[in-house]
């Protein structure tokens, strides 16, 4: 069995704003238990820019990304 490598990942999302998307994102980082390190968010004129890096296990990144 090959032991988990620990794995930074940077998300960006970008597209129409709606209420809830931050919150629905770290709901699914928080049920792989990955720890976010920043969040960078800029919201133009209902057009949404969202950064999320967070920290992670090789063995769990894939369902993370899956569920995003």
């Amino acid at each position: 069995m090959e032991k988990s490598q620990l794995e930074l990942i940077l998300i960006n999302i970008s597209g129409q704003d709606h209420p809830g998307v931050t919150s629905a994102l770290s709901e699914i980082l928080a049920k792989y238990d990955a720890g976010i390190l920043d969040i960078g968010q800029a919201d133009i004129h209902l057009s949404l820019s969202l950064g999320i890096l967070f920290r992670t296990t090789s063995d769990r990144s894939g369902d993370i990304m899956k569920d995003l």
